[in-house]
Formats: structure tokens, sequence, C-alpha cells
């Protein structure tokens, strides 16, 4: 029986396993409470990109843990791009397992929730946009960029994103078939590897953090398994 791949939105927060430390930078209170934590905790890093504004969320909208965006909802990319997650969005975060609340926080919390909304908008809503997949990744890590979320991290949570996440057309790259556990071990050690900035047999993850070259040289590593037999263990 061939293995179920897990929505792209479950992967974004079970990458917190990942972490070498948890951070919570938003939490899922009151805009003015939100305000306060993103500009404490999430410093932004204007050149690659900007949001438009917080999120005006109706909390628990849309039934259980879902909420209603209220108004259009913005991030302007790197290149001049504006791209819109757009009012009446159900966005109900990343879906956690109680398991791993301890370790990363709760489903809406951390830097990279803002760049979550509106990728979510572009996987939920992609006839509409017309935009391919590849491009909607690469705009979710320039949004986690742009909000504070480090090279290593936003660099698995991209990689994740590419190999584990949902199809959209056979233009895009195969899921790897990597059970659960061993994608949560091989995205722990492509985060060491990449916080190190090493290449350690894998020639492009010295090249990752050349900030004018991060994106290209995460779509040149290897499929999952090749990555696992390349990556040292630790």
């Amino acid at each position: 029986m061939p293995p179920t791949h897990l929505p792209a939105r479950f992967l974004l927060i079970c990458l917190g396993l990942t972490a070498l430390a948890a951070t919570a930078c938003e939490s899922r209170k009151s805009p003015h409470e939100a305000q306060s934590a993103s500009s404490s905790s999430c410093p932004d890093e204007p050149r690659w990109g900007a949001f438009s504004s917080l999120p005006e969320l109706q909390l628990d909208g849309g039934g259980p843990d879902i909420d209603i965006l209220k108004a259009n909802f913005s991030f302007l990319d790197k290149t001049g791009k504006t791209w819109t997650a757009r009012a009446g969005l159900g966005w109900d975060g990343a879906s956690i397992p109680r398991v791993c609340w301890s370790l990363i926080g709760a489903p809406k919390n951390g830097c990279h929730r803002l760049a979550s909304i509106v990728h979510d908008e572009y996987y939920k809503r992609r006839e509409a946009h017309q935009e391919s997949r590849q491009a909607v990744d690469e705009m979710f890590y320039q949004a986690c960029r742009a909000k504070g979320v480090g090279r290593a991290k936003a660099g698995v949570m991209y990689y994740a994103l590419r190999w584990f996440g949902q199809s959209w057309d056979s233009a895009d790259v195969s899921p790897s078939s990597m059970a659960l556990g061993e994608q949560l071990t091989l995205l722990r050690r492509l985060e060491l590897e990449l916080e190190r900035g090493e290449s350690s047999g894998v020639a492009s993850l010295a090249a990752a953090l050349d900030e004018d070259g991060e994106l290209d040289a995460l779509d040149q590593l290897p499929p999952p398994e090749q990555l696992a037999a390349l990556l040292p263990e630790r």
C-alpha cells in the first residue's frame, strides 16, 4: 500500500522538531499582543521582503481552531511581486500533533506564522492564482526570512515542502516515500549541517549559506534518500 503524504501545512509545524531551540514569537492572542510578540521576537529582514501589516483574523471564526482572515493580507517579495491572501481565507495554522506541542509551541506560533497564512492562500486556491508550486514555496521561504527565520530553519522547511509536500501536477517533483520518522531525522541532520555551513560531501550545502544563492543551492540538494546517505550521522 503506498505511503500517505501529509499536507504541506502539517510539515511546517512538525519541522519544529528540527529546531535546536524552540522559538515562539507570536501567540494566538489579541492583535495587540501578537504585534508586541512579533516585534520583539521576530526581527524584520526587509531585504527579503515585507508584509503589508499584521493579519486581521477572526479567531475561531470558521469552526474549531479555524481563523478567518477578515481583510486582504499581503507579502511583497524581494523582486517586488505582491502575494495576497484574500479576505475569507480559513486558516488553521499547521496541524500539530499534541506530542509536538512541548517542543514547538501551539499550532499558530512561530516566526513562520505570517508566511504560512499567505502560503495557505496559494495552496488552497491554486486554481485561481495560476502560480507554480515551486514559485509558491519560494515565496514562503522569502516570507520566512523576511520575518526573521534563520537560513538553516527556513532552508529545512523549504526542502521539506519540495520533497514531502503535496504535488499539484505532473511537473512537480514526486514526493518522497520516506516514512515520517525518517523524514524528521533527515531534517534534523540537514538543519545541523546548514547551521555548520560545511559541505561534508554535499557541495551545495556550503553554497546554501551564500546570501545570493540560497534557493538555488537548496534546489540542487539531492532527493531525501540520497541526501540521507551523504549527511553525517550526529
